[in-house]
């Protein structure tokens, strides 16, 4: 091993040295045949020392697996999730109940630890069907001496006060090395050398199987692909051992030169006596070297895909096989020009490799994997890679493998214009998952594309309301939402009726009634509502406001929904929305008002929606709540996509402050945000009247106003508001809900005192054709 120490020269040596000293507690113990102790059985997982125990905590007790990392310096882990469980806190201690010992009072720190939900998802049967879900490091074993003998899957626990007594049978030291460790805030640490007697830093640890040389140590050896034949670690050549894995280990903690692994350890009784900081490794059997991992990890550092096929060829069914597939497999894809039968062959070694019951799972990753790389050839690969898949779905794990797989090839068929295949794999898909946001929004494309519309929508908004709601549908949704041919014959009360039951709702048990357990209380007039969609405290406002919208619905209440863009942006503003939140100074939302007056500014998500609807019902019941001074009459009409009318308001003398508003009122609008609705009702769209209203003539009797607007123009202020949104929030919507249906618009008008706020009388009133009648309506 050839090193310049110039590579080493600023470094500290942390290491006591390779201290041939043996302590005399250990070597009574190291190889020993014992008939006093504790024994604690343990396997390798996964290169990892594992047990099965009972884990307890302050709350519960559970049946676990526990990794045993001998190198930690956190006496116990446990995973957040299972912290949870057992009731731990910051000062919280656990217990670990082996079979025939217990580890009592120990420390704990309850974290988020990926490696274990790795390991119970990759290894359930080897664990039993039992989730790992601790990590026990060193110091939870203070108290003993430590003997691992992974080849006979044996953790001794022998007490320190028992080192002497007769029970223990010892043996000659012959075969054995003994150290003294160093303890760093990264772990437990020795001192190896290279040729020439150079040192190396080694971390101690049982946490991976194999033993990991720094990359740029390897290289700086003339072994880039870790080598080595000679690396000697006290009288122990590891070389004759191992097969060094080259990795990057310049971010590990304290940076090491060389991390032991369980591969090593198999060969050895390695004891540990934390009271006098040394270890002692034993050799137990001959070394066999693993010549075809080190035949595996020369080709990868060499990038050779030659070589990395013949390993493959002799070595399928090697630890490293499937991990030497994806490698080759990454290499046949970069190369230039691309081989589609090379890269078939590297396909075919990567799901031989994958176990049985992952292989078709194996293939949509593969799948969409290659998809995401956008090349040329991506569809075809992605092709062949699911057609391999589908011979094995019915062995994998994942029942749904088939249908994912199905569900790609039609998506794959669609792109290259194959409809009648895209829709037999996609139908066959969604049959297995009819709940899933892609199948959905595939078959979405492709009804849209057969110019079947309905059904187009109906998947998109399948999609858009899934766990896992894809991109697309939202565009999908509000391409067909803004289509004028579409919305002719599609309105939101066909979109109401499909998503009935599928999204949140809240309908009030009961309906008003005009009885004497009122207590002669009215209605009000108006209810106003200012929401944003994209504010999740709107969620139970807004539901509540729906639910009093039915609470009411026979009587002569008239309901409007204002989206203005506080406390964020919101597709669904509108310049009336945006007068009226100024005529009433909001600053914030979810705020309503209750002719003009009463705001209740109660909020929250679905949980609050009964609260919230009773602070609503209750504000909306008055004494005299209704004036008898007014009244307004009309007819609106819509002819030609344009609305025209005229109002009759009667009633006394008046003039000052009185303004009549007129707004326009659309009953329900799709726009999905934050606050996780889907539709907005009485959703006001444009101001019919000037933003003040229209002022009132002072002599009493009957005053007339005419109104008179176009959709179109409405609909394009509706698109310049959200273009100037977007443009000074720095923000793009997926959805704009610019389109207005004319067949489910009202005008709402109502009389407003402009200082106190008070309303005194309002209508609603239905949009009608030019060939119907038009009258007030609730």
């Amino acid at each position: 091993m050839r090193i310049s120490r110039n590579r080493f020269a600023c470094r500290t040596r942390i290491g006591l040295g390779m201290l041939a000293f043996l302590i005399p507690g250990v070597l009574v113990l190291a190889g020993a045949s014992v008939s006093y102790g504790q024994t604690i059985a343990v396997k390798l997982v996964d290169g990892k020392v594992c047990a099965r125990c009972m884990l307890s905590g302050p709350k519960v007790s559970i049946p676990a697996n526990v990794v045993f990392d001998l190198g930690s310096r956190i006496p116990l882990q446990v995973h957040e999730k299972t912290g949870k469980l057992l009731g731990l806190n910051s000062s919280s201690e656990a217990a670990l109940k082996f079979d025939n010992i217990e580890l009592a009072k120990i420390p704990v720190v309850s974290t988020g630890l990926r490696s274990l939900e790795l390991l119970s998802q990759n290894h359930s049967q080897e664990l039993g069907e039992i989730p790992a879900a601790a990590i026990v490091g060193l110091p939870a074993l203070a108290k003993y001496v430590i003997q691992l003998d992974v080849s006979l899957g044996e953790l001794r626990l022998l007490p320190q006060s028992g080192l002497n007594e007769p029970g223990i049978v010892t043996e000659s030291s012959g075969g054995l090395t003994a150290f003294k460790y160093d303890v760093q805030v990264s772990g437990y640490w020795l001192t190896a050398e290279g040729e020439d007697s150079f040192p190396l830093r080694v971390q101690f640890t049982t946490r991976q199987f194999d033993t990991i040389i720094d990359g740029i140590v390897a290289d700086m050896a003339g072994a880039p692909g870790g080598d080595i034949d000679r690396l000697m670690l006290g009288r122990i050549n590891l070389g004759e051992f191992v097969a060094f894995r080259p990795e990057d280990l310049s971010k590990s903690p304290g940076r090491p030169d060389l991390v032991l692994g369980t591969n090593l350890l198999s060969s050895f009784l390695v004891t540990i006596n934390q009271a006098t900081d040394s270890i002692s490794f034993k050799q137990l059997s001959k070394p066999v070297f693993p010549k075809e991992e080190r035949e595996f990890f020369v080709a990868r550092s060499e990038e050779d895909a030659e070589g990395l096929e013949s390993f493959l060829d002799k070595n399928e069914k090697s630890r490293l096989a499937g991990e030497a597939a994806e490698l080759l497999l990454r290499y046949r894809l970069v190369e230039n020009p691309a081989n589609r039968k090379r890269i078939g062959q590297a396909m075919d070694f990567r799901i031989a490799t994958a176990p049985l019951e992952r292989r078709s799972e194996t293939m949509v990753t593969l799948a969409d994997e290659l998809l995401a790389l956008q090349r040329a050839d991506s569809s075809i690969l992605a092709f062949d890679a699911l057609s391999k898949g589908l011979v094995y779905a019915g062995d994998d794990l994942n029942a749904s493998a088939r249908h994912e797989i199905n569900a790609r090839l039609g998506k794959l068929c669609l792109d290259k214009g194959d409809l009648k295949q895209a829709r037999r794999h996609l139908l066959s898909a969604a049959f297995g998952m009819p709940r899933n946001g892609l199948i959905n929004l595939w078959l979405g494309e492709l009804y849209e594309r057969t110019g079947k519309q309905a059904r187009a929508w109906s998947r998109y908004v399948q999609a858009a309301i899934s766990e896992e709601s894809p991109a697309g549908a939202l565009a999908g949704l509000d391409r067909l939402n803004r289509d004028p041919g579409f919305r002719t014959g599609f309105s939101m009360e066909d979109a109401r009726q499909l998503l009935e039951g599928r999204v949140v709702e809240f309908h009030p048990p009961d309906r008003f009634e005009r009885n004497p357990r009122n207590n002669g209380l009215s209605p009000v007039h108006l209810v106003e509502l200012f929401t944003c969609i994209d504010e999740p405290r709107t969620q139970a406002a807004e539901l509540a406001f729906g639910g009093l919208l039915e609470y009411f619905e026979k009587q002569e209440v008239a309901f409007l929904a204002y989206h203005v863009r506080s406390p964020e942006s919101n597709p669904m503003v509108s310049q009336a929305s945006e007068s009226r939140r100024r005529f009433y100074d909001v600053s914030n939302t979810p705020v309503a008002f209750f002719n003009g007056i009463s705001p209740i500014t109660s909020g929250g998500d679905e949980g609050a929606v009964a609260r919230t609807f009773a602070a609503y019902k209750a504000a909306a019941m008055v004494k005299e709540g209704h004036s008898t001074d007014w009244s307004i009459e009309g007819k609106i009409g819509l002819k030609d996509q344009e609305i025209a009318g005229t109002l009759k308001l009667s009633g006394p003398e008046a003039g000052g402050s009185l303004r009549l508003v007129v707004l326009l009122c659309e009953k329900a609008v799709m726009g999905p945000g934050a606050n996780s609705l889907m539709l907005h009702y009485n959703v006001v769209r444009a101001m019919l009247s000037p933003d003040s209203g229209f002022a009132i003539p002072s002599a009493s009797g009957e005053r007339v106003f005419e109104i008179r607007t176009s959709l179109s123009d409405i609909m394009d202020s509706l698109s310049s508001t959200i273009a100037e949104m977007e443009k000074e929030e720095k923000v793009v919507f997926t959805v704009k809900p610019v389109y207005v249906d004319a067949e489910m618009c009202s005008v709402v008008v109502f009389l407003q005192d402009s200082k106190s706020k008070q309303v005194f009388v309002s209508r609603d009133f239905e949009v009608v054709s030019r060939h119907s009648g038009g009258s007030g309506r609730r």
